[in-house]
């Protein structure tokens, strides 16, 4: 698991709990004379307990075409929905919502809220719980342990395709796997020891 840190410079982990990390950042603030103040000073919290409704707030990066995660850049219609930058390259030519054309500036503002959220790994679905920056979420995604892989047999014909954390236990009863690796590997293992 990456330790992500804020541009501020405080310790950001990848964290389960996105309304809980939104809250951290926000709990020191600046007072208008300048100097860093506590908890206090922030706002009375809604009823839910917390500064801002992390679910509501995700929704809004949806794009409206492959439900994907829309990150900067963000292109924007003349009314200001937005869609992910590889929908538009795919031929995309109006807004799927209203049918407008597509503005020649990009959603500034979304782009800044998305640098600062934590968004959920592409493999939540799969059973990952992690939220990290967009800086740091390509890196978890690339060895999260809810990835799908294929076994490593595949050459020789498996077509398993299973959770990363599930082909270890897989690999070890594959059918496809050779019937004398384990000897292979340790003769392979005591000849490298006789050799040293």
């Amino acid at each position: 698991m990456a330790n992500n840190s804020m541009p501020n410079g405080r310790a950001y982990a990848e964290c389960k709990s996105p309304t809980a990390a939104l809250a951290r950042q926000s709990s020191v603030r600046k007072s208008s004379a300048g100097e860093m103040t506590g908890a206090s000073a922030l706002p009375s919290l809604g009823t839910a307990g917390r500064l801002v409704d992390y679910d509501a707030l995700i929704k809004h990066f949806d794009c409206p075409v492959c439900h994907d995660w829309v990150t900067p850049p963000i292109i924007q219609c003349r009314k200001g929905h937005i869609v992910c930058g590889p929908c538009k390259s795919k031929g995309l030519k109006a807004c799927p919502i209203c049918k407008q054309r597509f503005s020649d500036v990009n959603n500034w503002m979304m782009e800044q809220v998305s640098l600062v959220i934590a968004f959920p790994c592409k493999f939540q679905g799969n059973g990952c719980h992690i939220y990290s920056e967009l800086i740091h979420k390509t890196s978890h995604e690339a060895l999260c342990s809810f990835r799908p892989v294929s076994c490593q047999y595949g050459i020789r014909g498996c077509t398993q395709i299973l959770l990363y954390h599930l082909m270890e236990k897989h690999v070890l009863e594959c059918r496809f796997k050779p019937p004398n690796l384990h000897a292979q590997l340790s003769s392979s293992s005591s000849r490298d020891n006789s050799l040293n």
